[in-house]
């Protein structure tokens, strides 16, 4: 009897710990999303304000921002989906 309901006790833990687990994921990948997704947008701001501009050194200066915003935004998209791939493969 002891046995058994250690046994049933372990494998509510594992399935707690799972759950926990899997929305502590769910949320980092939506917060990785989001923050992606705002730095391309930014990205494209400056570079539509690089457009615009009429000094050259205004435009390098804008050019360059959106440059850096973009390769953040980039990395973070594939930070996202090398810690995706370490979930779902549960390496530890």
């Amino acid at each position: 009897m002891g046995a058994a309901w250690a046994a049933k006790l372990k494998a509510d833990e594992a399935k707690w710990v799972r759950g926990i687990s899997d929305k502590v994921t769910r949320k980092v990948v939506r917060e990785g999303k989001q923050k992606s997704t705002e730095l391309l947008e930014s990205a494209q701001e400056q570079f539509e304000k690089g457009e615009k501009a009429k000094k050259p050194r205004k435009k390098a200066k804008h050019y360059e921002k959106a440059s850096e915003l973009a390769n953040e935004g980039y990395i973070m998209e594939l930070a996202l989906v090398d810690y995706q791939a370490y979930k779902f493969f549960g390496f530890k």
